[in-house]
């Protein structure tokens, strides 16, 4: 028989009692496990150093430790993507009795927690524990007010046959096919998701109830059972979307911001080594010698005045002979 639990107790003393009992039993476990030999060597010194150093020593110690290469070695093994990394998760059985529920569940569950995992367990690597859990907790009220929802309904027809005088043991019909699973849950929200389509099977179960009865046509049972099938592919979708934005903005906000950082203080430290290098060769010209520059400079200059004097010269021989030239002209014009 389990202990109840003393009310007199509030809940942290509780829950702290129940933590060193399982302390202890670890413990007694722990000791009743084989004892290694004692080690009556001296421990050498550890120096303190660095990640990098520590690590390099490790693989330097491993490669001179063993003289024979048949000897298995320890290697760290490379994860690609999310499927390569473990993660932890627990087995529950659920049981579905309608048609429609096993479908809808086999469908859906791997995709549904797929984005559970990354709207928690990656969001948490890449945008930190504060964005996680804000999204935790976007995902407890969706799954809260959706709960709400079908338990309103089935409680509805419930009442419906009450009222129409069935008794409670022929309101919910049995069925001869109920099949058995056993899926991972690998966040507390698939645990949710379970309770949704056990939800949606108990309300099928319902309205296929008042339908054998004859107090709800065909017509309706299959509208309600279409309706409720239609809300929750819609709330597979938005889980979807959840998934997605969640992503999107632990992109800006985690990691993503850092790298961020760092590029733009790279472009920074770029854009100075530039200005450096600009300064420099500007500072380069400057403090070279005017000496050959004047000395190229002064040929030109010399020629420049040798050209300008010769035109001097030329233009008083170009007037007097033009006025040579002129004059008999206007003789005989006025002749």
């Amino acid at each position: 028989m389990t202990q109840e639990p003393d009310k007199s107790l509030s809940e942290t003393t509780i829950v702290e009692k129940a933590a060193l009992e399982l302390v202890k039993s670890d413990m007694n476990t722990a000791e009743k496990a084989p004892q290694p030999l004692p080690d009556i060597r001296k421990p050498a010194p550890v120096k303190a150093d660095n990640r990098a150093v520590r690590e390099r020593k490790a693989r330097q110690a491993s490669r001179e430790m063993y003289a024979d290469k048949t000897v298995p070695r320890i290697r760290s093994e490379r994860r690609y993507g999310g499927s390569s990394h473990s993660r932890a998760y627990l087995k529950q059985a659920l049981c579905l009795y309608s048609d429609r529920a096993q479908i809808f569940f086999e469908n859906n569950y791997e995709r549904v927690n797929m984005s559970l995992i990354v709207s928690t367990l990656v969001i948490e690597a890449i945008g930190g524990t504060e964005l996680a859990e804000k999204i935790s907790l976007r995902l407890e009220k969706e799954f809260r007010e959706l709960e709400t929802q079908m338990i309103a309904s089935i409680k509805e027809l419930q009442r419906i046959a009450t009222v129409k005088g069935i008794a409670e043991d022929q309101q919910v019909p049995a069925y001869d096919h109920k099949r058995f699973y056993e899926p991972p849950l690998h966040t507390p929200h698939s645990a949710q998701f379970m309770t949704v389509v056990q939800l949606f099977d108990r309300l099928i179960s319902r309205a296929e109830g008042c339908w054998i009865n004859h107090i709800m046509s065909a017509q309706t049972r299959k509208n309600i059972v279409r309706s409720w099938e239609k809300n929750l592919s819609q709330f597979v979708q938005d889980l979807h979307q959840i998934r997605l934005q969640a992503i999107n903005q632990a992109r800006k906000t985690g990691f993503g911001q850092r790298a961020a950082a760092i590029e733009a203080k790279v472009r920074r430290e770029h854009a100075d080594d530039r200005l450096e290098k600009t300064d420099l060769a500007t500072t380069r010209k400057d403090n070279k010698p005017e000496a050959p520059s004047t000395q190229t400079q002064a040929p030109k200059q010399e020629t420049v005045r040798a050209k300008a004097s010769e035109n001097e010269e030329a233009a008083p021989a170009r007037q007097e002979v033009g006025s040579e030239v002129e004059e008999p002209a206007r003789v005989e014009a006025t002749a």
